[in-house]
Formats: structure tokens, C-alpha cells, sequence
């Protein structure tokens, strides 16, 4: 949990966008989001590059769907955890989906946040 000098707890900032499967457009959404700006990113469509896995930079944890992609399918749900956000306080979720990805945060006093990011299609409800 992120606290400023005054000891008060931060608000958790979220952006969510698809990015249609684009390079060009994952790349500058990483741009944008900056450091400081955002805690945590959800992802549709992101791009996934030939080894299987999207790109990302030193700033965010990237979570990927829990269970194996099947071969000729990509992924359609990833979530980016700022490295600002200490890696104690959260946990991926397991998830039988490959569209989506969820993780645990613990917040003060002992309250638990889940964050699903859910790709919907439009032609299957196959992630439901």
C-alpha cells in the first residue's frame, strides 16, 4: 500500500484500454501511462510478440492469463501491476481463461481488492 509523507493511504489509479492486437498502440499506451501516473493498467487485445509474451518496461509487472494459451491462440487479457506497488501486497488470481487475467491486492486492516480484466467478445461469451 502506497502511503504519502502524511501516512494517509493513496487511492489506487486504474487505466484501461484495447490496443486492437497493435505494436504502435501497446507502445504508446507503455509511454503514456508513465511511472507515477497509474498503479495498474488492464489490457485487452494487447500485442503479443512471437515468443508468446507481450512487452512491457521496468516500471510494470505484466500478468498474464493463468492457464496455458493454446497454440495458434493469443491471449486476449493482461494486466500491468506498477513496481511502485510493493510485490508483497498482491497476487495473481488463477483464472480458467485465457481472456482473463485477476489479481489479489491486500489493502489496510486486512480488506482484499480482486481486479478482473475480462475480454468479451462479440461473437462467443466464452470467457463468462
Amino acid at each position: 500500500n502506497d502511503t504519502d509523507t502524511s501516512g494517509a493511504q493513496k487511492e489506487l489509479r486504474f487505466w484501461q484500454q484495447n490496443v486492437n492486437s497493435s505494436l504502435l498502440g501497446h507502445q504508446d499506451l507503455l509511454v503514456s501511462l508513465g511511472h507515477f501516473d497509474y498503479d495498474i493498467c488492464a489490457i485487452q487485445e494487447p500485442y503479443i510478440g512471437f515468443n508468446g509474451k507481450s512487452r512491457t518496461n521496468s516500471f510494470w509487472h505484466p500478468i498474464y492469463p493463468s492457464i496455458r494459451v493454446p497454440e495458434g491462440c493469443v491471449s486476449h487479457s493482461l494486466l500491468l501491476i506498477n513496481t511502485a506497488i510493493s510485490s508483497n501486497s498482491w497476487a495473481e488470481v488463477p483464472v480458467r481463461s485465457s481472456d482473463i487475467t485477476a489479481v489479489r491486492i491486500h489493502l489496510d486492516e486486512g480488506q482484499i481488492l480482486f481486479i478482473f480484466n475480462i475480454y468479451l467478445a462479440c461473437t462467443h461469451n466464452d470467457a463468462l
